[in-house]
This record gives C-alpha cells, sequence and structure tokens, in this order.
C-alpha cells in the first residue's frame, strides 16, 4: 500500500485496508516478530476465524505473544 498511501497521514486508512484483504484470506501467515499493525490483522484472522500460522513452519500460532521462531 505504500505506493497509494502516505503513511504519515493516512495510516488508520491504511490498517482498514489491509484488515478487509485479510478477511478475503483462507489464512494469515506470520513471518518474523508482529508490528502493531500485524498484530491489528491477526486479532481480525483470529475474529473472523481465520488460522494464523507460522510462515517459516506452518504452525498454527496459539497466541500473538508466541511469534514465529
Amino acid at each position: 500500500l505504500p505506493n497509494f498511501l502516505e503513511e504519515s497521514t493516512e495510516r488508520d486508512m491504511a490498517l482498514e485496508l489491509c484488515r478487509g484483504l485479510v478477511a478475503l484470506a483462507d489464512e494469515l501467515h506470520v513471518y518474523g516478530a508482529p508490528s502493531e499493525g500485524m498484530r491489528q490483522e491477526i486479532d481480525e484472522a483470529r475474529r473472523l476465524g481465520i488460522p494464523v500460522v507460522d510462515g517459516k513452519t506452518g504452525e498454527r500460532i496459539a497466541a500473538i505473544e508466541e511469534p514465529p521462531r
């Protein structure tokens, strides 16, 4: 989204768009330690019942506090 939105002034809109994209996914893959924006996407996936998985191992992540290794 950086090509379309200016993060310094349109961050909330960007995060809203990202959460909307999460709703279209079959599962959410997480790579590395989640940023605040990633945590919001993870929360949205969980709210919608979309599995959250470690992008490296393919294992489901039980809680946000357990970032991928």
